[in-house]
């Protein structure tokens, strides 16, 4: 009934169709498979486009179907969704932005084919402009977004996943990991902190082919990433300290003899501190509720 519902053309019952919809999709994978089986799925994407009444809980619908398995996540991103949450992330509402982000990590959660399904389409670059720009909450979803890419090289750390990262870096993603890394939340630390160990890993692998040279290492200086991680040695978490002091040990540790500005002096409290100047290298020019 519901289903049928979503066929006609009166505003206020549609509204009240979505996000009843939202609430069934709120479950366990079953729920979700069976909205599915129901069809519900292309006529929701037709509300993403009729306003922000039926946008919101159109899309908290739709990304509630993501949160399920790769064969739902398959079924919204071949409807169009990745195309559809483009403009959701140029709203002028913060949740929708956030909300838009969150459906968009939910993607990247999933299969090779369905990150290439947002790292190829216009949506990314829009995802790293809120990452770096947008109010905190909105910078914690897309976050994921960008996590979960990069997780994927760890899964599978190949030259093709690689690339992957590569793009991410391409488009700016260094710059707002590093920021936050100065954030007050420490689950969200520990997450930027993996995320950039999978990034430098995958510039080792890039390096292969590049004389060795880690690529990313340049760029990740110049964003202050460095500084960012020394500060984090003071840190009374003792994960954050450890995975700080870990990325430092190892990809910023002595690497020339005739450069002493790169070799790390030990700390009285164990840890590193770096020469002032940066890496001489040039800079390569990019969930949950």
């Amino acid at each position: 009934m519901l289903a049928r519902l979503l066929m006609l053309g009166d505003e206020e019952l549609l509204i009240d169709v979505c996000w009843a919809l939202s609430y069934v999709t709120d479950g366990g994978d079953d729920k979700i498979d069976f909205v599915i089986e129901n069809g519900v799925v292309p006529n929701l994407m037709e509300q993403l486009d009729k306003g922000p009444k039926l946008m919101t809980p159109a899309m908290r619908a739709l990304a509630n179907v993501v949160t399920g398995s790769a064969e739902a996540t398959q079924a919204v991103v071949d409807a169009g969704f990745v195309t559809k949450l483009a403009p959701c992330l140029a709203s002028s509402k913060m949740q929708t932005r956030k909300e838009a982000c969150w459906a968009c990590s939910n993607i990247t959660a999933g299969t090779v084919d369905q990150v290439d399904a947002v790292l190829h389409s216009a949506m990314m670059p829009l995802v790293i402009e809120r990452f770096e720009k947008d109010e905190y909450d909105v910078k914690k979803e897309a976050a994921w977004v960008v996590a979960n890419v990069m997780h994927g090289f760890k899964q599978e750390p190949t030259h093709e996943a690689a690339q992957r990262i590569w793009k991410l870096v391409q488009m700016g993603c260094i710059k707002p990991m590093v920021s936050m890394l100065e954030s007050n939340d420490p689950a969200v630390q520990k997450l930027m902190l993996e995320a950039l160990g999978n990034l430098l890993a995958a510039g080792e692998e890039l390096g292969k082919s590049a004389k060795g040279d880690n690529v990313f290492t340049a760029a990740f200086d110049e964003a202050e990433g460095i500084d960012k991680l020394e500060a984090l040695q003071e840190h009374e978490n003792e994960e954050i300290y450890d995975a700080a002091v870990a990325l430092l040990e190892k990809y910023f540790g002595e690497e020339d003899e005739e450069d002493q500005n790169l070799v790390p002096n030990t700390a009285a409290n164990g840890g590193f501190a770096f020469g002032a100047q940066p890496l001489g290298v040039q800079a390569q020019p990019a969930f949950a509720f």
